[in-house]
């Protein structure tokens, strides 16, 4: 490897996890990071493959736009194959939690984004979906559920997995939001997926 991926990602003390505004201590040998909204997911993905194989030296400061070298450019475009075929529904989601196992150190990444341009509803939401994914993925589900709490929604976040246990992130998220005077937000409407559970909706509409 060129670098040491590590610089790339926070490795220890606590995140604010994107959405939820809410402090977490990281898991031991776990890293994490947050790129926020980004141009392209499938790129975003690409980039960071790259740095942590060291296709990529950090000290070069080689991030910007398009890769400088010809051999840079063939290998990006080779490692969007090996992307897309591995997350093919990057082209449209709105954002994602992925994992990366760092090469020969045990070490475990995060890397959570969002897609630029979403409405305020569907921006704020998916900070919050990929938070409550990055929470279950490390077996914090009890934050998320002492979050409830002390929102005041009768909800067992322990009752979902999956895409319904971070959806319940993304509703915390939002009603976080209007808590905090954010005007226009409502209920998330998708096109790519089925809606909200309705007794979830339910919980988070008192």
């Amino acid at each position: 490897m060129t670098n040491n991926p590590e610089q790339y990602f926070q490795s220890s003390g606590t995140v604010v996890l994107p959405g939820l505004e809410e402090a977490v201590s990281l898991p031991r040998r776990v890293w994490f990071r947050n790129d926020g909204a980004v141009s392209s997911l499938v790129e975003n993905q690409v980039k960071t493959v790259m740095i942590i194989h060291g296709y990529i030296d950090l000290n070069r400061s080689r991030l910007r736009g398009v890769l400088e070298a010809p051999i840079d450019r063939l290998v990006a475009a080779a490692v969007g194959q090996m992307v897309l075929a591995e997350y093919p529904d990057l082209r449209h989601t709105n954002g994602y939690c992925l994992r990366h196992d760092i090469p020969g150190t045990g070490e475990q990444a995060y890397v959570v984004a969002k897609r630029q341009g979403l409405d305020p509803t569907m921006d704020v939401f998916v900070d919050g979906h990929e938070s409550g994914h990055f929470l279950e993925r490390n077996a914090l589900h009890s934050h998320l559920q002492s979050m409830l709490l002390r929102e005041g929604v009768n909800l067992d976040a322990g009752a979902y997995s999956g895409e319904d246990f971070a959806d319940i992130g993304g509703l915390l998220a939002l009603r976080r939001a209007v808590r905090r005077g954010v005007k226009g937000l409502g209920m998330p409407v998708f096109k790519h997926r089925g809606p909200i559970r309705p007794e979830q909706a339910a919980a988070f509409a008192g």
